[in-house]
């Protein structure tokens, strides 16, 4: 199976760091990988491809 994560924080310097997301995020890999998962992940600060995600 495949599973799509998506870290959508914008990181604002000083506001909103992203830790919570980033837990997040980490947290979702931990459990696909456990469960074997093909993992496709984007984080939105680092760019993404439409066309690659769908």
């Amino acid at each position: 199976m495949k599973a799509l994560i998506i870290n959508g924080h914008i990181k604002w310097p000083q506001i909103a760091e992203g830790n919570l997301n980033r837990i997040i995020f980490e947290k979702s890999k931990d459990v696909f990988n456990q469960n074997r998962y093909e993992i496709l992940e984007t984080v939105i600060d680092n760019g993404y491809e439409i066309p690659q995600e769908i």
